[in-house]
């Protein structure tokens, strides 16, 4: 199902996503190898957001671990053999949360690739300047 409709609006905007008001946990997995080709950024994935209940936050992360959570994403990574790191956890937060950072994708936010991108600033810098 695409996540956007024939405006290239987000569907969970046009359609106010219904949300349950349970308390739980955000988590973003950062994927270690990108999924798809670099033709584009509909081919490109490293990150997957979802939500779990507290007490089922570790049997959702292992069940995404082992392929059987249910979701094609974090499905054709485990199938592709690519490992994913837990880079960030909220707790006590609602799917409203879960649908706000969803909204506004996870690179921004991801330790990892906030961590990358200041290294790799970092170096460029170091050789523009001259010894």
């Amino acid at each position: 199902m695409p996540t956007h409709n024939d405006l290239g609006r987000s569907r969970r905007l046009d359609n106010g996503w219904p949300v349950p008001a349970e308390v739980g946990c955000v988590y973003t997995l950062h994927f270690l190898r990108a999924l798809g080709g670099l033709n584009g950024w509909r081919s490109y994935a490293l990150h997957y957001t979802g939500f779990a209940l507290e007490h089922r936050l570790a049997a959702r992360i292992g069940e995404h671990w082992t392929g059987r959570c249910g979701v094609p994403l974090v499905v054709a990574f485990h199938r592709a053999g690519i490992p994913f790191v837990v880079v960030s956890i909220e707790h006590g937060v609602t799917r409203a949360r879960e649908n706000q950072l969803k909204l506004h994708g996870a690179a921004r936010r991801c330790p990892v690739c906030t961590g990358q991108r200041e290294q790799a600033g970092a170096i460029l810098l170091t050789e523009a300047v001259p010894a």
